[in-house]
């Protein structure tokens, strides 16, 4: 699939899930969604398959220790090649929650439209899924 597909599949997809936490005025349904039913959304963008090529986003299997930036064959911002992240559970959490905040000037487009816990529970689903064999 072409990489603005990529894109725009999962800007659909952010959008639904932004209706569903009750962004734009839509009320908040009740929701409790485990950390591979949240990775979904990130899945148009990365995957966590060994040996996956990258997407629009780098492939994020073997995540966890990981310098950011650092992934052979993906072509990252200066600013995250920079940052000085070494991936684990709270780095990745610290992302998730406020990408351009972390690191300015980053290249990863994300708005999080999930709680706290959500947010927790995607990191560490992502965090231990890149360290087991997929």
């Amino acid at each position: 699939m072409k990489p603005f597909l990529l894109l725009f599949a999962a800007m659909l997809h952010a959008s639904a899930l932004a209706k569903e936490a009750g962004v734009d005025g839509v009320e908040k349904t009740p929701r409790s969604l485990s950390g591979e039913q949240l990775f979904m959304a990130c899945a148009s963008c990365h995957s966590l398959q060994a040996g996956a090529a990258h997407r629009v986003g780098p492939n994020l299997h073997g995540l966890a220790g990981q310098r950011a930036g650092s992934r052979p064959g993906f072509t990252y911002s200066n600013a995250l090649k920079r940052s000085g992240i070494v991936w684990d559970e709270g780095s990745l959490l610290a992302f998730i929650l406020e990408s351009g905040r972390l690191v300015p000037g980053t290249w990863m487009v994300y708005h999080n439209v999930l709680t706290a816990e959500e947010s927790q529970r995607l990191a560490r689903y992502v965090i231990d899924s890149s360290t087991a064999p997929r």
